[in-house]
């Protein structure tokens, strides 16, 4: 499974996006894997109670009195792991999320086209994401937490970020 988050002041929008993610989502992975969609209005509320649990966010770049820029790094500082989808109706904010380095970018009046190239885009990340290092003891590592490796006398030392640093 893998959990969506949407963060849209409008609620139909943040609905309709949902629904394509869904239908989306279904013709990339096998029928046992679903997508769960939760839809916030609220960022402060999606950021109290989602930021653990979700893959993939998808922000509403001017969401009420929030900025989806200035929620966006704050999901960057709590879970640096977790995809960035910005959604708005206006493309002038394309140029301003490079720096967040979002998984895409949805225009409001072309979802149903934008989100088909979209989920190309997440499957790519999320496969990226899943990838996982099995070390000799058993420990399981996401390469995506690895910081740094070191080779000394055949011998390999791996810097892996832990939960309670991100």
């Amino acid at each position: 499974m893998t959990r969506f988050t949407i963060c849209d002041d409008e609620p139909e929008h943040g609905r309709l996006i949902g629904k394509y993610i869904k239908t989306e989502y279904a013709k990339h992975v096998p029928e046992t894997d679903i997508a769960e969609v939760v839809v916030y209005q609220s960022p402060q509320e999606m950021l109290d109670e989602a930021i653990e649990d979700t893959d993939i966010f998808i922000l509403d770049i001017e969401c009420g009195k929030s900025s989806g820029l200035d929620i966006a790094k704050e999901i960057r500082r709590l879970n640096k792991n977790a995809g960035i989808v910005f959604c708005t109706s206006h493309s002038n904010y394309v140029y301003q999320v490079f720096g967040l380095t979002p998984i895409d970018f949805i225009r409001k009046n072309n979802i149903e086209e934008d989100i088909v190239q979209t989920m190309y885009n997440i499957m790519d990340f999320l496969r990226e994401k899943k990838k996982i290092l099995v070390i000799e003891k058993g420990d399981i590592i996401r390469l995506s937490d690895i910081v740094s490796v070191n080779v000394i006398k055949h011998d390999l030392y791996s810097k892996v970020l832990m939960a309670r640093e991100k």
